[in-house]
């Protein structure tokens, strides 16, 4: 090779050769820290759930249900049916701090039928469904949380009320009886202040409306 090229190749391609290295180093950490950081799911940890005096599925924790992350506070929450509870969860720790009782159904056999169901928060108020159509309120600025009011979607309707929503603008829950033929909503007004559900009034329909009737 001649004098000229190896001075050349001496003096540029082992420096970037090196530059090249160090860019790999450097490009292999940011790789590591953005797996880390790319929202992928994965487990990171488990949380012990004792089984309760009341549990039907051999005192441990197999059906369960809907679950709702308060943000503000970091807890979580879970439709637990083997136990008739909501399990109560702080995330920061990752500790279960309490298991909430509210005359629950607990699993019947039938999901259809079993609660409790659903489970949203909104602000100081915890509200949960439960069968038969049952829907539960309770105030979380106490601890335990403090059972408030409890309301039926359908009177005599042995099926579970499910999935529902709140509205905060207008203080509405909307809760589901997603088992009954055919599913139905209901619209239950709550006073934000106390957590206090109202009974609904008006009575489900029991069939459908005709098509082209709405």
């Amino acid at each position: 090779m001649p004098a000229r090229i190896r001075a050349i190749l001496s003096k540029y391609a082992v420096p970037a050769g090196l530059a090249i290295v160090g860019l790999s180093v450097i490009g292999n950490g940011a790789w590591a820290e953005n797996k880390k950081n790319d929202r992928a799911v994965r487990l990171l940890t488990t949380v012990p759930i004792p089984g309760t005096t009341v549990n039907t599925t051999g005192g441990n924790m197999y059906v369960f249900d809907i679950s709702w992350v308060d943000q503000a506070s970091r807890t979580y929450y879970l439709a637990d049916r083997s136990n008739a509870v909501v399990d109560i969860v702080d995330t920061k720790t990752n500790t279960l701090l309490f298991q909430l009782t509210g005359g629950f159904k607990g699993f019947t056999g039938n999901n259809g039928t079993s609660g409790p169901d659903g489970v949203v928060t909104s602000g100081h108020c915890l509200f949960v469904t439960d069968a038969p159509s049952r829907v539960v309120s309770f105030d979380t600025s106490t601890f335990p949380p403090t059972m408030v009011s409890a309301v039926s979607t359908a009177s005599g309707d042995l099926n579970r009320a499910d999935e529902l929503a709140f509205d905060p603008r207008d203080n509405i829950l909307f809760p589901i009886n997603n088992a009954d033929t055919p599913p139905f909503g209901t619209f239950i007004k709550v006073n934000p202040s106390t957590c206090a559900l109202t009974q609904p009034t008006a009575r489900r329909r029991a069939s459908p409306l005709p098509t082209g009737s709405c």
